[in-house]
This record gives structure tokens, C-alpha cells and sequence, in this order.
């Protein structure tokens, strides 16, 4: 089993909190899940982005759960990339086998 790291750590515990963190080249990026993109905070450590994101979820509105929100919940699957390219593969390889394509 492999060891978390530092930032893995930190990753699952604000998600906790209902807080996203981000890694992102050369700094890291926390917005409560309830927040708007606009307002995201960007910091150059992993400390000052834990902090921030801590002081966030203690912020929280009271009628926002820690979740994910409503906005951000997934909806409906969409079908998998492969099956369609599958299809159509086969499709194409049915027009050139009778010598038509």
C-alpha cells in the first residue's frame, strides 16, 4: 500500500469540509464547493492553502451541507467514448469488407 502524500492528505481532508483543493504548477488553488468560480483563492504553499480552506469551511453558510453541491452533483452518464468509437470502427470496417469503401 502506498503512502499518501502531503498534499493527498490535504486533498481529502478539505473535501471533507466541503473545501476543493487544486494543485496547480507552482501553486494551489481552494473555492468552497457552495462558491462561485469567481472565487477562488490561489496560494504558493500547501500550508496557506489548508489554512485558507479550514477558515473557509468554518464560513460555511449553515444551509449548505459539507457535500458536494447541487450545481456540482453529476447528472445523467453519458455513454463511454470507446463504445462509440467502437461502433464506430465497425461500422467502417463493415463498409470496406465487401470491397464498397
Amino acid at each position: 500500500m502506498t503512502e499518501l502524500t502531503p498534499f493527498e492528505l490535504a486533498h481529502r481532508r478539505l473535501r471533507g469540509l466541503g473545501v476543493t483543493l487544486e494543485r496547480l504548477p507552482g501553486e494551489y488553488r481552494v473555492m468552497g464547493t457552495w462558491q462561485a468560480e469567481a472565487d477562488r483563492a490561489y496560494f504558493e504553499t500547501l500550508g496557506e492553502a489548508v489554512a485558507r480552506g479550514e477558515e473557509l469551511a468554518s464560513q460555511r453558510p449553515q444551509d449548505v451541507s459539507a457535500g458536494v453541491s447541487p450545481a456540482a452533483a453529476p447528472q445523467a452518464r453519458l455513454p463511454k467514448r470507446q463504445g462509440l468509437f467502437q461502433g464506430h470502427a465497425e461500422a467502417a470496417q463493415s463498409k470496406t469488407v465487401g470491397g464498397h469503401g
